[in-house]
């Protein structure tokens, strides 16, 4: 009984609470650090999109709504095609979802995606996904599987017409089979909120319809076969290049 009562004694139980509270303030430091640093960050992205938003708009006028001008000048095509857009309002649908590829973007990629689920959900069947950004892509793989047909990723910054115009070629010559393209993307409003906006387009034989019912251009567009996939690629990618200011 003695020597248990010995080792004991010997081996007490150890409180150290100075060392506990000087953790807590170590811990404490650092979490006001990462704070600091998450300000700073999100200071420095808020600046470079509000630069990259003022270019965007300081361009806006290049090429941007060139082909609704152009139906909303002929009289004749807004009593002509009245019952073409009701005819392809519910076939099959493209939806592109504009994400990023990397960074603290959080809650604006995660609402995004949520907004597109809530969309898909309704007539799963009729829908395609082409994704831009990696962080979309990551998302919606797994639920999506069937759906997803193809992502794009590491578009070069800053982004430029001339890039825009090459991934419209490459979303046109997939082969892939709609009536409608929704765009889906953020409107930026400021550092701490981002409004879900989409922008819905016509598919290429619906825009076939619409354009040969034009009489402004008759005599002096070149021929149809060659024009019209042209103009269509421009409809589609001045309205991706700027969503926010096209629609």
């Amino acid at each position: 009984m003695l020597s248990n009562t010995r080792r004991l004694l010997r081996n007490p139980n150890k409180y150290n609470f100075g060392a506990n509270i000087k953790a807590l303030k170590i811990r404490m430091k650092a979490v006001g650090n990462i704070k600091k640093i998450t300000a700073a960050m999100k200071m420095v992205a808020s600046s470079k999109m509000r630069a990259d938003t003022n270019r965007l708009i300081n361009g806006k006028n290049f090429g941007v709504n060139v082909i609704p001008t152009v139906f909303s000048m002929d009289p004749q095509v807004a009593r002509k095609t009245a019952d073409i857009s009701e005819k392809y309002k519910n076939g099959p649908k493209l939806i592109i979802p504009i994400t990023s590829d990397k960074g603290l973007c959080g809650a604006v990629n995660s609402n995004l995606i949520r907004e597109l689920k809530d969309i898909v959900a309704e007539e799963r069947s009729k829908w395609s996904i082409v994704c831009i950004g990696d962080k979309g892509t990551q998302a919606l793989i797994r639920p999506y599987p069937d759906l997803l047909k193809m992502s794009i990723n590491e578009l070069a910054i800053p982004l430029n017409y001339y890039n825009t115009m090459a991934v419209t070629d490459q979303i046109l010559r997939s082969g892939l089979t709609y009536d409608r393209i929704v765009i889906l993307f953020n409107e930026f409003i400021n550092s701490m909120s981002m409004k879900i906006k989409q922008l819905e387009l016509m598919g290429l034989e619906e825009f076939k319809l619409h354009f040969g019912k034009l009489t402004l251009y008759n005599t002096v567009k070149p021929s149809s076969f060659y024009s019209i996939p042209y103009f269509y690629s421009l409809y589609v990618s001045s309205k991706l290049f700027l969503p926010d200011l096209t629609n």
